[in-house]
């Protein structure tokens, strides 16, 4: 894990700037009106690492991001920053 990683801190209507790779990456959290975010997120699903599942039914979500270390695993629901 990156250690300057904003992944764990972000919510709902946060944006944020993948500086890494969909493989690596290499999230932190921007301010929405920032040229560099790329998405935003929609809803934070906590327990989730089944993405499909847990960002099937929100409107808008163009990709998603799984966080997990140890018990804590979450999924965040990402639509794009720019709407």
């Amino acid at each position: 894990m990156i250690l300057d990683d904003d992944t764990t801190v972000l919510g709902v209507g946060d944006c944020l700037q993948n500086k890494g790779t969909d493989s690596k990456p290499d999230i932190k959290k921007v301010d929405c009106t920032d040229s560099k975010a790329s998405h935003k997120v929609l809803k934070k699903v906590d327990g989730s690492t089944l993405y499909t599942l847990a960002c099937n039914s929100v409107e808008g979500t163009t990709a998603a991001l799984t966080w997990e270390e140890r018990s804590d695993k979450f999924t965040l629901c990402l639509g794009d920053a720019k709407k």
